[in-house]
């Protein structure tokens, strides 16, 4: 789900405030991105028409905002996060709470099968014929994140802004949003040990998998 966010004031020194378009990258704090920012002057939402009810890639977002009113919008934020703990909060989230994730199907089959074996199917591409929404859980990191129309076209007239969720909320709002946020803000994060999650096979795979470092990252701002 994407969000277009505006700023009630216009006296920050970063032009990207005035006016963005926020990717709701799955399981990235989106929802807490979307709540600090609500309590400091900044005007979320989703534009009837639009259909930014449900968490789309920079290229499904572009493509719903070109040709109408709101296309002269030219900064999008992505948040994103390393693979494994990524992965490993999309499976617990989807088990879990099948309603809220809208992934029943994948939830009955998380709900038969470990961590381990969800990775497992995730490298081997064993789905591959899901519906739109069940498919979430097997797009590999790139699809949400890539620029990339086809045959190695860029989009070239935005600008691309990405944050790596490793880093916490509070130098994203602190440096970034201008908003000073004295303590972390915590979230109800999976726990987890690396080296007991996965073997090194599965998890060489999974970094593979969940690349992207093939993406040309030179026209995007790393923050």
């Amino acid at each position: 789900m994407s969000w277009i966010v505006k700023n009630k004031s216009k006296n920050r020194k970063n032009k990207l405030l005035n006016e963005f378009i926020l990717i709701s990258t799955p399981k990235c704090g989106g929802y807490t991105i979307e709540k600090l920012l609500t309590q400091n002057n900044f005007i979320i939402s989703r534009p009837k028409g639009l259909d930014f009810v449900g968490h789309y890639s920079l290229l499904d977002t572009y493509a719903r905002l070109h040709k109408t009113k709101y296309e002269h919008i030219t900064n999008y934020l992505i948040p994103y996060r390393d693979s494994l703990p990524w992965r490993l909060s999309f499976y617990q989230y989807v088990k879990n709470q099948p309603f809220d994730s809208g992934m029943y199907f994948i939830s009955n089959l998380f709900n038969s099968i470990s961590f381990e074996e969800y990775i497992e199917l995730l490298v081997k591409k064993s789905y591959t014929n899901l519906s739109t929404i069940e498919n979430l859980a097997f797009l590999p990191r790139s699809a949400f994140l890539s620029n990339q129309i086809t045959n190695g076209v860029n989009i070239k007239n935005i600008n691309i802004y990405v944050y790596d969720m490793t880093n916490g909320f509070k130098k994203l709002f602190n440096q970034f949003f201008e908003i000073p946020l004295e303590e972390e803000v915590k979230e109800n994060k999976s726990k987890y040990v690396e080296s007991h999650l996965l073997s090194k096979r599965l998890h060489d795979e999974l970094n593979k998998y969940d690349n992207i470092d093939f993406i040309n990252f030179e026209p995007y701002i790393s923050l």
